[in-house]
């Protein structure tokens, strides 16, 4: 079964999911696959809370509605390919590693530089956009990104 972020390649490629279940799999294998799986959707359902909301909710239709590309498409009136880049961009926003070390609780980082990360690293929002979200100037939002580009590559030097 493949996992949360396969499947959201795998529609986001337009390709046709199936499960497979081989008959050498115990019952036992069979349910801590689904378990892994659960708990992959809900992480993956708790980083796509932090998303801008369109992109939520396509994330949403995928994962939690099960629905398939072309379901996708109709329901938002986009062509497949729109739904499919679109997916593919936020989920490679989404298993970002900067991404994974913002939304760590055990990352001690101030909670404007986390808001400000997320909203550049996970939801893509251009600095200029950001500045004027929060209003602060745009050097400062540089600064800032530059600087949470530096704290995670210390992060992942350890």
């Amino acid at each position: 079964m493949p996992s949360v972020w396969q499947r959201l390649n795998i529609v986001a490629k337009g390709e046709v999911m199936a499960t497979l279940v081989l008959s050498n799999q115990s019952l036992d294998q069979m349910e801590e696959r689904s378990g892994r799986a659960r708990a992959e959707s809900d992480q993956a359902l708790r980083r796509a809370a932090h998303l801008l909301p369109d992109d939520r909710v396509l994330v949403e239709m995928v994962l939690q509605h099960r629905m398939s590309l072309r379901q996708v498409a109709t329901v938002l009136r986009q062509t497949p390919g729109t739904i499919s880049r679109r997916l593919r961009r936020i989920t490679n926003r989404m298993t970002d590693p900067i991404v994974e070390a913002l939304l760590d609780p055990e990352h001690r980082l101030a909670p404007d530089y986390r808001r400000l990360g997320l909203a550049y690293f996970l939801q893509g929002q251009s600095i200029p956009t950001i500045a004027r979200t929060h209003e602060l100037p745009v050097d400062e939002v540089k600064q800032i990104i530059t600087f949470l580009r530096v704290w995670h590559r210390g992060m992942s030097a350890r």
